[in-house]
Parts: C-alpha cells; structure tokens; sequence
C-alpha cells in the first residue's frame, strides 16, 4: 500500500486527504481478511502433516514452529483489524450476508490465539502428542465452563456444563422435527 500512502501524503486538500485515509483502512482490512483466510490454510495444512507425520522430529518440530508462526500473525492480524473497526464503523460489516467483525469478537481471538500458543508449546516432536483427544472427525469446542461437541454430520452431539457435568445435549433439526410431530398429534 506505499502508493496509496504516496497519494495521501500528496492530497491536495484535507477533504481528498480523508477520503484516502478512509480508503486505506478498508485496503487494509481487505488485506487483513485474505491474509488470515491465508494463514488458517496454512496452520490447517500443517497441523493435517503433523498428525500424519513420521516420527522424525525434525520435521514435527517444524511443523509445530509454522504452526506457532501463523497463530503468533493471527493475533498480530487480529489486533489491527481491532483498530481499524475502531477507527471505522463501516469495516467489519457486509450487508448481503449479514455478517459483522465486532471489536470482541476479535478481542477474544486474540485470547484464543494465546491460548492455542500455549496448547501448542505442550506438543513435542514425539508423534503422540498430536494425537486427537475426541474421536476422529468430531469438532469439539471448549474452555473452561463449557464443552460442545458437534458430529462429522454437523449434528450437534454434546453441551456439556463443566461445573455440573450435565449434558443438555442439543437436539439435531431432525429430532426438533419428531417432537413437533407428535406434538402436533396430540
């Protein structure tokens, strides 16, 4: 973008002048955007090669190291998009999807990227440590409070309250169906 900042140091006026600042933020966005979409392409094709890797440790432990480099980005990504929502209400939104980049929501991947450094900073070069937790194929999301669980099928399997232990097990769409028809039958 050093011929965007050229026109803005050369504007001509301070209207032209905030007209090219506002377009270099959305620039920037547009940037941050494909950039990240980049960099979860990357951190996913590493961590599929670590899962299958050999057990050659040089070859984990550059994984591992990529791994860290795109989360250590990711971060860096997500505080300037930060800034730049800040700065401009405009980033973030795109109205046919109905789709918005809230100032937390980018605050809490950037606790997140902290966190999957830290979970990373536990693997080794030893192959089972990059063994999945959950059985293949289910996508699990978790913290502290909470576990969720969904299946290969996009089912949801599991909501778990942590403190509790109970599972309020969300019903899939088609379980939703079967209760509304003996509901309506009745």
């Amino acid at each position: 973008m050093p011929d965007l900042q050229r026109a803005i140091d050369q504007a001509p006026g301070p209207v032209q002048r905030k007209n090219l600042i506002d377009e270099q933020r959305i620039a920037e966005a547009a940037y941050i955007h494909f950039k990240s979409a980049a960099n979860q392409s990357r951190f996913i094709m590493a961590r599929n090669a670590l899962q299958s890797a050999s057990s050659d440790g040089a070859q984990r432990a550059r994984l591992i190291a990529e791994m860290k480099a795109m989360v250590r980005d990711e971060i860096e990504l997500a505080r300037r998009l930060f800034a730049l929502t800040r700065a401009d209400s405009r980033i973030g939104y795109e109205a046919s999807n109905n789709y918005y980049y809230y100032p937390l929501d980018l605050v809490e991947k950037v606790i997140n990227g902290h966190d999957l450094l830290t979970a990373l900073e536990g693997l080794s070069d030893k192959p089972a440590a990059c063994r999945p937790a959950e059985p293949p194929g289910e996508i699990v999301f978790e913290n502290d409070y909470l576990k969720y669980v969904l299946g290969t099928d996009g089912r949801n399997l599991h909501f778990i309250d942590k403190r509790s232990g109970k599972d309020y097990g969300m019903p899939s769409p088609a379980d939703l169906w079967r209760a509304s028809k003996s509901v309506a039958r009745k």
